[in-house]
């Protein structure tokens, strides 16, 4: 399975984090369903391709439920020709931003669990599954990809990120999970890890290729921010390893039908 023998970082409030031993094992009891919040601009592309990567997963007991400010209803009949009782679109406000979005999103969902499905990046098939088991393994409040794998198709650039909590890849009760600040255009999400990092145990994994973040020219956060993540990364993938890594990851992921997106746009 993806991620065995994977580190594992505990993080608890007021103390020093502290390695634990990787668990793959299936949690006893029944599984609870997950709801993955999305929060769209209702752009078909590269929503559809996020949207594929959560009806690969393996998880079974899931919803994904999408939330967007977009009137144009062409998301809408996208999502609706997939006929997936597990996919459920509802409209805000106009103008609503991200934070607004996904706060929408949370009420209209029925999971115990809360996972952030960004509509522009890609999942591995056991990302659920993997999260899942680390967080139970850990008898945490929440999961978190301790890095993930950075892609800029326009640059021809891949790597490994540098280690830390990354927000978008965040699995947490809902008990738990703090409301999401509506007054903000963007980095609502650090809010909300950074609320949940002083105030409950969680638990990184270290499993890179479970979550692909994608520099697509149309994103929230400016060309500078992914130049100062690529700065930063572990590793980075030029020449023919770029090549090697994207087939690679094009196994699980969609990698191609992203690099066609971006070129019909």
């Amino acid at each position: 399975m993806l991620g065995t023998g994977r580190p594992m970082l505990l993080l608890e409030p007021g103390q020093v984090a502290r390695g634990i031993a990787p668990d793959n094992r299936t949690p006893p009891g029944p599984a609870p369903v997950i709801s993955c919040i999305m929060a769209s601009r209702g752009h078909p592309f590269p929503a559809m391709l996020a949207i594929e990567c959560f009806r690969r997963q393996s998880y079974a007991r899931s919803e994904l439920v999408i939330a967007t400010a977009a009137g144009d209803g062409i998301l809408a009949a996208r999502i609706a020709a997939l006929a997936d009782p597990s996919i459920r679109l509802i409209e805000a406000e106009a103008g609503a931003n991200v934070g607004v979005l996904r706060n929408s999103a949370i009420a209209q969902s029925a999971g115990d669990l809360l996972c952030v499905w960004d509509d522009d990046d890609l999942s591995h098939p056991e990302r659920l599954t993997i999260q899942y088991r680390a967080m139970r393994a850990a008898e945490a409040s929440g999961c978190f990809l301790a890095r993930v794998m950075l892609w800029w198709p326009a640059r021809r650039m891949v790597a490994v990120s540098c280690p830390r909590a990354w927000e978008n890849t965040m699995l947490v009760e809902r008990s738990r999970f703090p409301r999401y600040p509506g007054d903000q255009p963007r980095g609502e999400d650090t809010v909300v890890a950074q609320a949940l990092r002083d105030t409950h145990r969680l638990v990184l994994y270290d499993v890179p290729e479970a979550y692909c973040y994608v520099a697509h020219g149309e994103n929230l956060w400016h060309h500078e921010h992914f130049e100062m993540l690529f700065e930063a990364a572990s590793r980075s993938f030029g020449g023919a390893a770029y090549d090697e890594v994207l087939a690679d990851l094009s196994t699980q992921l969609p990698m191609q039908d992203y690099a066609d997106g971006l070129l019909s746009v």
